[in-house]
């Protein structure tokens, strides 16, 4: 087992009267020693959700930050790396729902009416698990609508140079057909692969045909010297650069439980080293677009996507740290994109997505996302397609989640459970409030078994065994 991982449960072993757990780990932003592509404080993180996931007693934890998110519009973000911590809360939170407590974002002056208000924050058990401490106050944190406009103030328009890493994948060759049509002279596609990756070769023709040079370019955005040498010697060539989009990065299943340090580090290095990398290169005046391509992993959490949610978490920050700089910034969290046309979900069953309420987008619905988002001038937008009647139950089963309360098609299903009260919980709690503690957990065990085999087309609650997971006993 791993050290720091044992550590913390021999501790909470040493307290069995712990209630809860408040992590201000994340302010150490100090590269790992032993994964330098993590911070010190992400990894105890890390260690510390998996200890107390092996704990027993449910005890509720809270992680803490601070100036990592964008909360208030004066926000300049000085500790943006702090912000991984959130996607790895997120996760956290949909893994582990009755260990969880919240993420708390504190200012980067902190007096004692913050205090005060933290403590409020920890005690209040109204599941707000989203807030920000700014000025003695509290803001919660809100996903709201913005209509999709078919057409959108002055449209995008550049020139020059586009950088766009990942450049050869699918996400990339939509983003460059409509970039073609915006200006762009000269693409730059970087991946690892080069001219080797498969569909590189008609991606170039592809844009050539559209009138733009291309250069297809072998180099690892987490190799800050590499790219360094690619911006420069592009530069020294042709027209500058005055687009970026960095579509790279790595999905890959898996529990946080189960999590590896070493793969956990290869897998989130695209997004954080690499947006570091990109940021650090164009801290520079001039740009027409900046553009950090996210996901909604890094929105509402995902299940077994720690290193995805985590390295997405933290372009956001990035780009409000640009804006306060008075640079280019935008940040979009993607959806799905179709798997037929090249997206981020190849890996993805769609049986399983689709009675969740989560719909393979068009690739035209996301483009027309990313025109209205550099149309606007925006600084962050979440596009996906979702079919909130099947999602909002799933996610809101094991606790409510006040992120998509503003939302009308959200609140209008929330509405419509609460209408629908049958009276069966309240019928089960007084089938439990008699027994015996032990005779409560068989009862339920028994309940879960019965429902299960109904499901699953059993003739007896016989066929479900205990220890077996709910995945594989046939459910998906």
């Amino acid at each position: 087992a791993d050290p720091g991982r044992q550590r913390v449960g021999e501790l909470l072993g040493e307290h069995p009267d712990v209630a809860g757990v408040l992590s201000l780990l994340a302010l150490d932003e100090r590269p790992h020693p032993e994964h330098p592509g993590l911070s010190t404080g992400l990894v105890l993180n890390v260690k510390l959700m998996q200890a107390v996931g092996e704990w027993e007693e449910p005890v509720t934890v809270w992680l803490c930050t601070q100036d990592s998110v964008s909360a208030a519009r004066a926000d300049r973000v000085s500790h943006a790396a702090q912000s991984s911590s959130w996607g790895l809360g997120l996760v956290f939170g949909l893994e582990y729902p009755q260990w969880w407590g919240g993420l708390v974002d504190l200012p980067e002056a902190l007096g004692a009416r913050d205090i005060d208000r933290l403590a409020g924050v920890l005690g209040a058990g109204d599941h707000e698990d989203q807030v920000a401490i700014r000025d003695g106050g509290v803001l919660l944190r809100r996903l709201r609508r913005k209509p999709l406009a078919h057409e959108s103030g002055q449209p995008f328009r550049t020139s020059g140079t586009a950088l766009i890493t990942g450049g050869t994948g699918g996400l990339a060759a939509h983003t460059a057909r409509w970039l073609a049509t915006c200006g762009v002279e000269h693409f730059v596609l970087t991946s690892r692969s080069g001219t080797k990756a498969e569909g590189a070769r008609e991606i170039a023709e592809e844009l050539e045909a559209l009138g733009a040079r291309v250069t297809i370019a072998a180099c690892d955005v987490c190799d800050y010297d590499a790219l360094a040498r690619l911006v420069e010697q592009v530069e020294a060539d042709g027209p500058p650069i005055r687009t970026v989009v960095h579509t790279a990065g790595v999905g890959v299943l898996g529990s946080l439980a189960d999590v590896d340090l070493a793969e956990f580090e290869a897998e989130a290095s695209a997004k954080l080293v690499g947006t570091a990398h990109l940021d650090r290169l164009f801290d520079r005046a001039g740009l027409d677009a900046f553009v950090l391509y996210s996901s909604v992993a890094a929105v509402w959490g995902a299940g077994e996507h720690a290193s995805y949610s985590t390295g997405n978490a933290y372009l956001d920050s990035v780009t409000r740290s640009r804006r306060a700089r008075g640079l280019a910034g935008t940040t979009i969290a993607w959806g799905l994109w179709s798997a037929d046309d090249g997206g981020m979900a190849d890996k993805v069953e769609a049986d399983s997505l689709n009675w969740r309420g989560l719909r393979f987008m068009n690739p035209r619905t996301a483009v027309a996302g990313l025109r209205q988002a550099l149309a606007d001038d925006e600084e962050f937008l979440a596009v996906a397609e979702v079919d909130w009647d099947l999602f909002v139950p799933v996610f809101t089963a094991a606790r409510p989640r006040p992120l998509l309360h503003d939302i009308p098609e959200v609140r209008a299903v929330l509405d419509a459970d609460d209408g629908d009260d049958t009276g069966e919980d309240d019928s089960l709690r007084e089938r439990l409030r008699p027994l015996p503690v032990e005779d409560r957990r068989i009862a339920l065990r028994d309940l879960v078994r019965t429902h299960a085999a109904t499901v699953l087309g059993h003739p007896s609650p016989d066929a479900i065994e205990d220890a077996r997971p709910l995945r594989d006993l046939g459910f998906d």
